[in-house]
């Protein structure tokens, strides 16, 4: 399909013509060589014209980042303090904890830039806990001995990591497995 670029009086592809949205043809009135001539010509007259947009356009989009950020965080907020420490049911210093790091894709709290549907497939992968707790499953995934703990961390770490805590030390869960179930699995 061709159109008339009135600027030149040339007959063109509509492939040599700007997309534009408010037009019905949805091209550009005239054909992208008159116009980047045009374009140049303004900022030619005008040295400044060129940085005053750029530097405007940047504006705009340090704006939106911003917005989307601060949005970012409220619903981030909202969400964990509507949750609460999945542990303690505590409501304050709360903090998003990863069920298996090696899915850990990004840190929730660097997420700003991020689209939503991104930040909630990552959601999905975490949990809700205080800090305090956070830093006691930690400390238990590092081997360290952690000797002060609300009882539902026990169940915390049975049901997510396979720990539980014998009276005298955190070891991994010994589970019975029948032959029969062996033969399954190695099928």
């Amino acid at each position: 399909m061709n159109k008339i670029c009135p600027k030149c009086k040339t007959r063109k592809e509509l492939s040599e013509f700007a997309k534009c949205r408010t037009r019905k043809d949805g091209h550009d009135t005239w054909c992208k060589d008159c116009r980047n001539k045009a374009e140049r010509a303004r900022n030619a007259a005008d040295p400044t014209r060129a940085s005053r947009k750029s530097k405007a356009s940047y504006q705009r989009r340090k704006l939106k980042i911003k917005l989307q950020d601060t949005m970012i965080r409220e619903i981030l907020n909202w969400l964990k303090t509507d949750m609460g420490c999945v542990i303690t049911g505590s409501k304050e210093d709360l903090v998003f904890h990863h069920i298996n790091p090696e899915e850990k894709e990004f840190e929730i709290s660097k997420c700003a830039t991020m689209a939503m549907q991104r930040v909630m497939d990552e959601l999905d992968k975490c949990v809700v806990l205080n800090s305090s707790v956070h830093g006691k499953v930690h400390s238990i995934l590092d081997g360290d001995q952690v000797t002060e703990f609300p009882e539902e961390l026990v169940e915390f770490m049975e049901k997510y990591y396979g720990w539980t805590h014998d009276g005298t030390s955190w070891r991994p869960v010994l589970r019975l497995v029948k032959n029969d179930d062996k033969s399954k699995q190695s099928a």
